[in-house]
């Protein structure tokens, strides 16, 4: 699976893409996991819009993007 991001100075675009070749995952979703300085203003996934920031880890979690598809995840910042 192929998961590129673009940023940008207010957002963070993740295009995650649906797999390729002969081997598929068995997984149905997947939990991404992205190191951000500071929790961001809003998360937009198109499929869920639960998220969690951990400010001790810095960490981002963005559950529920489906396996097998096309996905696209906007992480907007504060101004």
């Amino acid at each position: 699976t192929n998961i590129s991001s673009q940023l940008t100075k207010d957002q963070l675009q993740i295009h995650v893409q649906p797999p390729t070749g002969s081997y598929h995952s068995t997984l149905k979703v997947y939990l991404l996991k992205i190191h951000l300085p500071a929790q961001p203003q809003d998360v937009t996934t198109g499929y869920s819009t639960s998220w969690k920031y951990d400010a001790d880890a810095k960490l981002l979690y963005v559950p529920g993007i489906p396996a097998g598809r096309e996905s696209r995840i906007t992480v907007r910042f504060y101004r």
